[in-house]
């Protein structure tokens, strides 16, 4: 489940990335074209031609690199569910993970509860119930005892890990804000001959860049949340 949960995150994350990259595609095609303008005013060279014309090259081989990865994910993804690799399932976006769900979280109990869930540490009691002779009881006891410390270090370190994903969430939302102000500031001065049309374009996949970095944000947070569950339904490093 959890490997599951993990192709399903890596899989919306590549999907996003994919955007940004074709946004950024967009972008220095626009730049190519004002580079040609310029060239032919007289106000550019060819060698920035050249390079405009790379610019384009290189984010086309980028986008192709984050195709075939993504597609690699969503196999992954779906061949583990009992598709075949060539099946086009719908795939259903990611559940976004409340506030109030982290700001109730409980970390003592959390921690009482992964060691109540540990499977390591569980195993390991029952063969010190088992356990008669006392080299192994002494070794058993020790490594008992180091699980737990480590459990419950998991756990906090889990929780941590949360709480600077949910920081950098409120803080993708503000730049969001202020990126999508920018826009209409931008648009404006378009409208108004202010400014330029390369100049616009680029705010916009500013904001649209953004945009994506909030949906960024927000599966890191779904992925740290998830995270801290499963360290304390069983999974904590022991």
């Amino acid at each position: 489940m959890l490997q599951a949960q993990s192709y399903m995150i890596s899989y919306h994350r590549q999907r996003l990335n994919l955007a940004n990259a074709e946004e950024q595609k967009a972008l220095t095609e626009a730049n190519y074209g004002l580079t040609q303008a310029k060239l032919a005013a007289g106000m550019a060279t060819q060698i920035d031609l050249l390079n405009a014309e790379a610019s384009i090259r290189t984010q086309e081989q980028s986008i192709s690199s984050q195709k075939t990865a993504l597609e690699q994910t969503r196999q992954n993804l779906i061949v583990m569910l009992g598709w075949n690799a060539g099946d086009q399932p719908e795939i259903g976006e990611v559940p976004q993970v409340s506030m109030e769900e982290i700001n109730a979280i409980d970390v003592a109990a959390g921690k009482e509860a992964a060691l109540a869930n540990n499977y390591t540490l569980r195993i390991n009691k029952r063969r010190l119930e088992n356990s008669s002779e006392d080299s192994v009881t002494d070794k058993l006891k020790n490594t008992i005892e180091d699980n737990e410390k480590k459990i419950r270090l998991s756990v906090e370190s889990a929780y941590q890990s949360l709480l600077a994903a949910k920081l950098s969430y409120e803080q993708a939302v503000a730049s969001n804000e202020t990126a999508q102000a920018q826009l209409a500031i931008s648009a404006a001065g378009l409208q108004a001959g202010t400014i330029t049309a390369l100049a616009y374009e680029q705010q916009q996949a500013n904001a649209d860049a953004a945009q994506i970095a909030v949906q960024t944000a927000a599966l890191d947070l779904f992925e740290a949340y998830q995270t801290y569950e499963w360290n304390v339904n069983g999974l904590a490093g022991a």
